[in-house]
């Protein structure tokens, strides 16, 4: 069922290409994927029936006054006795309508976006962590209108801080120049940390450290020990080198293009910063996994964006390796991570 959402929605995707369908196509996709995500078993993931017990029933130590946009839609739904997967497909319906408002307003190849978004994110998060992609959604959002409103973009950032305090870790790109030397810095530090973890040293020792010296922030020494850092994570598994591959190559065509687009360099940043963080906290699995999240979700948007600087012939094949990458990391979150089981829908299963 996985393949065949994914193939489904890179189909009826291609067809926003022509403009007599292309909102019908849009629509088609969002529909496809909120009722996929929220008409699921609560024996799918392992995140359900955490949501249903403790965020939405209220049953459990949840402090609602974080996050309070997430606690608001759980415990209000609650209140107006609406069942319980209704939550579950508006949590999806924002993240998955604003990432795509954003590849249409942007005119990003839609196909190219699915393929990645839907094989390695959706799973990921639209699937488990719920309210991590509805901050995300506002984070893609909040990218879109730094370029045109930075007063707008600081507000949807802080409205996906509302849902998850995640969103807040993209603040980084209200403080770095999308231009081709910030590039080059950036890939040059991801390179770096990459090759310092390969020879063995650890940069959270130098964390840890200062965490431990400062009094304000010796509060969070317990990320460093523990079930924290007893966790396992492979650096150099394929899904990061492969992810590293498609962002240094994205990094050659802003070099070789004449004038490329600053939100295509800002993108392939902010996807180094994510890159970066999986050696540099390698140590802390949870740590590095968490951030790594956050930042790489531009991915599906860095390779919607570079397709446009490829010759037209060049084009069908790029979308059609996209998409054998994506069959290829549905394959690695699916069937090698077992983050999903086998897709059930809710009809064969009830937790009321």
């Amino acid at each position: 069922m996985y393949y065949a959402l994914l193939i489904w929605v890179s189909l009826i995707s291609g067809f926003s290409r022509i403009k007599l369908f292309k909102t019908l196509s849009f629509l088609i996709v969002i529909v496809s994927l909120c009722v996929f995500a929220s008409m699921r078993s609560p024996e799918v993931d392992r995140d359900y029936l955490n949501y249903y017990y403790l965020w939405f029933l209220g049953e459990g130590d949840v402090n609602y006054l974080t996050e309070p946009l997430s606690s608001a839609i759980f415990l209000g739904f609650n209140e107006l006795g609406v069942d319980f997967h209704w939550v579950l497909f508006l949590f999806v319906f924002i993240s998955i309508f604003l990432k795509l408002y954003v590849v249409k307003k942007d005119n990003l190849d839609m196909v190219v976006f699915l393929c990645m978004y839907v094989s390695y994110f959706y799973f990921q998060h639209d699937m488990t962590q719920i309210r991590v992609a509805a901050a995300l959604g506002f984070s893609y959002l909040s990218f879109f209108y730094f370029f045109h409103n930075k007063l707008r973009a600081i507000l949807y950032l802080i409205i996906g801080a509302f849902f998850h305090t995640s969103a807040l870790l993209l603040v980084v790109f209200f403080f770095i120049k999308f231009n081709k030397k910030s590039l080059l810095i950036f890939s040059s530090i991801t390179t770096l940390f990459f090759i310092v973890e390969l020879l063995g040293f650890d940069v959270v020792d130098v964390i840890r450290l200062a965490v431990s010296s400062i009094p304000f922030l010796n509060k969070y020494l317990f990320y460093f020990q523990g079930e924290w850092v007893q966790q396992d994570i492979n650096v150099y598994s394929f899904t990061n080198l492969m992810f590293l591959f498609v962002t240094y190559v994205s990094t050659l065509v802003v070099f070789k293009v004449k004038s490329p687009d600053k939100r295509f360099i800002g993108s392939i940043i902010i996807v180094y910063i994510g890159l970066c963080s999986i050696p540099a906290f390698s140590s802390v699995p949870v740590i590095s996994f968490r951030l790594s999240q956050v930042y790489l979700i531009f991915i599906p948007y860095m390779l919607s964006f570079g397709i446009r600087y490829f010759p037209p012939v060049v084009k069908m094949y790029y979308r059609i390796v996209i998409l054998i990458i994506g069959l290829g990391l549905t394959y690695v979150i699916v069937d090698k991570a077992m983050i999903l089981k086998d897709y059930k829908t809710i009809l064969e299963y009830s937790v009321y």
